[in-house]
């Protein structure tokens, strides 16, 4: 068995069984799987292994050999570096056995990428890449409020400026007993409008039970 994990935070484990001498002759058939936990957007935004989030149209799909490629027009920018290039390609694997991506040709998604080399990304099924149209108001809203980094500057997903002199601010409540983080950010607006909760653990968003 040969397991390949990607990312600190994705669990995937694609199955390799060679049965015998013979079947690598070609007298059976090679058996594979892919298994993941359930893709979250929430999560898996904060993969250290997803250094892009951006959404994109498809407008094209090839495959060759092993890999399947998709190229794509840029459209918003959620997490990373934009890409340098408003048409670009995004490779995953040909098969969904090997957990490859299927994505829709003239469709906007939304995908949770690896940059692999200069212009070069690749995607898998583990992560949530889906139609933009399919995501929650909740999720979409997470993502428009981002803010994220590139150069070393800051950027508001929505445009706006991350820079924005004004007051941050969290609830009055136990939060941090509660299992929550507070996050901030003039990307979401000033106040208690700036502050973000999520479960600490599982990433999701959460609210305090106390006041």
């Amino acid at each position: 068995m040969k397991k390949r994990i990607i990312g600190r935070k994705s669990v995937l484990v694609v199955a390799l069984f060679l049965l015998t001498a013979s079947d690598m002759m070609g007298t059976a058939p090679l058996v594979s799987a892919c298994t993941c936990r359930e893709p979250s957007v929430y999560r898996d935004y904060r993969d250290d292994f997803v250094t892009n989030v951006f959404r994109v149209k498809v407008k094209k799909e090839v495959v060759d050999g092993r890999d399947r490629w998709y190229k794509v027009k840029m459209g918003k920018n959620f997490k990373g570096c934009r890409p340098r290039r408003k048409n670009f390609w995004i490779k995953t694997a040909e098969s969904s056995a090997t957990c490859g991506a299927l994505l829709k040709v003239g469709r906007t998604h939304i995908l949770f990428a690896h940059r692999e080399s200069k212009g070069v990304y690749s995607i898998h099924s583990c992560n949530p890449n889906k139609q933009w149209r399919d995501l929650s108001k909740a999720e979409k809203t997470f993502l428009k409020g981002r803010e994220y980094e590139c150069n070393g500057r800051r950027y508001c997903a929505d445009g706006g400026s991350a820079y924005l002199k004004c007051s941050e601010g969290c609830p009055a409540c136990d939060y941090k007993k509660e299992g929550i983080t507070c996050e901030t950010s003039v990307c979401r607006g000033c106040g208690l409008d700036a502050a973000y909760l999520y479960d600490s653990k599982t990433f999701e968003p959460a609210q305090c039970k106390s006041s």
